[in-house]
């Protein structure tokens, strides 16, 4: 669902909801138009989006085939038995082709598994870029070969559709020895060894396909209809989309997300909605309508990361461009987080940001979890891993780079269920991937700013055993003590801050402008201009030095959440910048050769009563 209006027309979808009866509702903007006059075979099918973002389908089945679009021709890479294709985190493509995975561009990490697949085997690539084949959870990880494929529940096929906010993985099922899916599995986080059914109903019926949302939610569809399933709150079960209204009887034949990250399901008569369930009975839905679109079955839905909604139907491909307030026109999307994350910093060494703990909603059933492991962005391969463990599950902690290592700082554990601030200091080195301990804080402080600038780290403010704290303190190379510093102007609590030219920068919520301290003098400033917002400083924003300029991401307590703003020192004047993608709170931002992120966060999503927790990962286009 999106955040508020803004993000909502940006997707020029008009929504409207009922509670026992839904309105039907034409929606407004760019009409599909066909792409290309080749004509496909009218069987499910797969949609990608490589690195280059050129789009390829994938038409599932014994007559299927693999095509590139070239311009405005379809050229085919492939005929046969097609089982599926998938796209891995740097942008390479694989799809299976009787009996082989083949690889495009050719890798030879996927020269081992030619000749091995069942035919017609499906295909899925999960965020750490493990590969994943149907047919008893085969799986073939890029990255770490000797890991062992889960059980499937016994006597059912799993084939891998999606990833959910929480960490899990989920399947549709069938029987062995049917081609029909009929169920659904999960592969919890916490629990990768075996499968677990996740029941529906006896009347399900075959399914078509099953996708997972932006508010976390997991939707599957099929002759049944369309189903919703919240890994938050299992007990609850499926919620099943009422047949009537504007969401009429008939066969779901494809689903998929729309620009706005919801479920949009195709039905057999051609027709495509896009919908959502809130709290108290309440069903939204858009009907999505188009001349163009034949009244055939819908076979494929998908979402670029242009913002570009692309379907197949009818043996032809229809692409809707995206409206001109769409904010892909402003962000590129990069690899999702290999969990969602909030409470959490960004240090930078060469091409990589480091964020280490963190806290989300994580598991099955989801609840709020510490992270112990520190997740790291690969910007020049667009790709996530994880480190090795800290000694201890942490979230808000102070992170920055000195000498080529991270060192993390303070931040909140949890101790006989209460969150308590700690004075711990680990520092990881990226040559080694060891951990080793570093000198304790003065206090245990969470929430603290935490920057390096002028050959020193500087841990400032933050919640202690006794409030929240002006006091700082700085460490510099082969210090074994931190060295206090002129405490704050104001107290800071769920601040964010950055360092530019050696000058170190903070957004305090509802304060007029920016703190400024310059470590060379050993002063403060609070004198800065005020940002062109009404109650001042957002709390919980994202902070970050990028091209001579401070950038304010997102925040909370503020009249405008998705706003961005960028601060000169040296004209001391704001401007606004494009808007995010989604409201962002307590997220990380950082700078990677010029490059400017946005990782992970959170926000509290009022029309779902619910705290959705980021795994998403966008790059600003300059």
């Amino acid at each position: 669902m999106p955040r508020n209006a803004a993000l909502w027309l940006c997707c020029s979808f008009v929504l409207l909801c009922w509670s026992a009866q839904a309105t039907r509702s034409a929606d407004a903007g760019p009409d599909f138009t066909r792409v290309g006059t080749r004509k496909f075979p009218d069987a499910p099918t797969v949609f990608v989006e490589d690195g280059q973002h050129r789009i390829y389908c994938a038409v599932r089945g014994t007559n299927g085939l693999v095509a590139l679009l070239d311009g405005d021709r379809w050229q085919v890479r492939s005929r046969g038995n097609i089982g599926g294709i998938t796209r891995l985190s740097d942008g390479l493509i694989r799809y299976t082709a009787g009996k082989n995975v083949i690889a495009v561009p050719t890798d030879p990490l996927a020269d081992r598994s030619s000749g091995t697949v069942a035919p017609g085997s499906g295909i899925f690539a999960n965020r750490l870029d493990t590969l994943w084949i149907e047919g008893n959870a085969r799986l073939y990880p890029r990255f770490a070969p000797s890991c062992a494929a889960p059980a499937p529940p016994p006597g059912l096929i799993c084939q891998p559709r999606a990833c959910d906010q929480f960490g899990n993985l989920w399947a549709l099922t069938r029987k062995a020895g049917t081609t029909t899916w009929t169920g659904v599995a999960m592969l919890p986080d916490a629990a990768p060894e075996r499968w677990q059914p996740i029941e529906i109903g006896k009347n399900a019926g075959a399914l078509a396909d099953l996708v997972s949302d932006t508010v976390g939610y997991i939707w599957i569809a099929g002759k049944a209809g369309v189903l919703r399933f919240d890994p938050r709150q299992p007990q609850e079960g499926w919620t099943t989309f009422p047949r009537d209204g504007a969401l009429p009887a008939g066969e779901a034949t494809a689903l998929g997300l729309s620009p706005a990250g919801m479920p949009v399901v195709g039905l057999a008569s051609g027709a495509l909605y896009e919908l959502d369930i809130q709290p108290r009975g309440k069903y939204l839905v858009n009907l999505i309508t188009s001349a163009a679109l034949p009244r055939a079955p819908v076979r494929g839905i998908f979402t670029d990361a242009q913002g570009r909604l692309w379907v197949s139907a009818g043996g032809g491909i229809y692409r809707r461009d995206a409206s001109a307030q769409a904010w892909q026109r402003h962000w590129n999307t990069l690899a999702a987080l290999p969990r969602n994350d909030h409470d959490v910093f960004a240090a930078v060494v060469g091409d990589k940001a480091y964020l280490p703990g963190g806290m989300a909603a994580h598991g099955f059933p989801a609840v709020f979890t510490n992270f112990d492991r520190m997740s790291v962005y690969d910007a020049a391969a667009n790709r996530w891993t994880l480190t090795p463990p800290m000694s201890v599950s942490r979230c808000y902690t102070g992170v920055a780079a000195l000498q080529g290592r991270i060192w993390v700082i303070g931040g909140g554990i949890d101790i006989d269920g209460k969150r308590r601030p700690t004075d711990l200091v680990e520092i990881y080195d990226p040559a080694t991937g060891a951990w080793a301990k570093g000198p304790a804080l003065d206090k245990p402080r969470t929430e603290a700013v935490v920057t390096a600038a002028a050959g020193r780290i500087y841990v400032i403010g933050g919640t202690s055993p006794a409030g929240y704290e002006t006091s700082a303190v700085s460490i510099g190379p082969g210090e074994t003590t931190w060295r206090p510093e002129p405490p704050s102007p104001l107290p800071l609590f769920q601040c964010a801050g950055c360092t530019l030219n050696d000058i170190i920068y903070i957004m305090v919520g509802h304060n007029p402008g920016l703190l400024a301290y310059d470590p060379a003098r050993r002063a403060w400033r609070n004198d800065l201009a005020p940002i062109p917002l009404k109650d001042g400083g957002p709390r919980s924003s994202q902070v970050i030095g990028h091209q001579g300029e401070v950038w304010m991401l997102g925040g909370r307590e503020t009249d405008q959440p998705l706003a961005a703003w960028h601060y000169n020192p040296a004209t001391n004047t704001w401007q606004a910048g494009p808007d995010l993608p989604h409201e962002t709170c307590w997220g990380a931002a950082a700078d990677i050769n010029g490059r400017l992120l946005l990782m992970g966060g959170a926000y509290y999503d009022a029309p779902h009563a619910v705290y959705i927790f980021w795994d998403t990962a966008f790059e600003m286009k300059q």
